[in-house]
């Protein structure tokens, strides 16, 4: 385990208690519990559920970002990485994307017009 492995031990052993704290002891934080439990409760007693969705986007990208950047300090960051990879996956299957593409918009199409059972 090298010293950068320890400093991210480090980050999650600080980040998801704060989480848990702020989730378990705070006003907004009991507000988000009872959204994921029953949202049309939530919405009922008066809680604005699009500024809860709001926060919640927040914090997980907040978490998504943490995530990010300690995985890129362990395995490093290049500007042309995954080029080979969308090159050579589109060059020799050009088609399958156009084609599973263009079955969903007809399945989606005939299931609108009530021709396929939803």
């Amino acid at each position: 385990m090298t010293a950068l492995h320890l400093a991210i031990l480090g980050v999650v052993i600080v980040v998801f208690p704060i989480l848990q704290s702020f989730l378990k002891h705070s006003r907004v934080g009991t507000a988000i519990r009872a959204l994921a439990d029953n949202p049309l409760l939530t919405d009922v007693q008066g809680m604005d559920t699009n500024r809860l969705y709001a926060i919640i986007f927040l914090i997980g990208s907040s978490f998504g970002g943490i995530a990010a950047i300690l995985v890129s300090l362990d395995i490093g960051v290049r500007p042309d990485m995954g080029f080979d990879v969308i090159f050579t996956s589109g060059r020799s299957s050009c088609w399958y994307p156009l084609r599973s593409t263009t079955l969903l918009c007809l399945t989606s199409f005939a299931e609108r017009l009530q021709l396929l059972p939803a």
